[in-house]
């Protein structure tokens, strides 16, 4: 069991105040899968995260956050996205 997790959020491109998917788990890998399975899109790869998070993909920190938190996974609840 990892001592941390990740956090991803994509914003809405048009309204960056809306967070229109989130994403908690172990590993970006997990992300990044979870993203292809929920949209059938591959927008969020491991590499594009991965990149994000070193803060090397400057075009896309107005629509992804890329969080590392020292928690496990089992303790962050995290709030329900509103349907708008």
């Amino acid at each position: 069991m990892k001592n941390y997790s990740w956090i991803v959020e994509v914003k809405n491109p048009t309204q960056n105040d809306n967070i229109i998917w989130r994403c908690v788990a172990e590993t970006l890998e997990k992300v990044a899968k979870s993203w292809e399975e929920q949209t059938s899109n591959n927008f969020l790869t491991y590499s594009r995260l991965h990149n994000i998070y070193h803060k090397r993909n400057i075009k896309d920190f107005n629509i992804i956050n890329v969080k590392k938190v020292k928690e496990s996974l089992e303790n962050i609840t995290i709030e329900p996205i509103p349907i708008i």
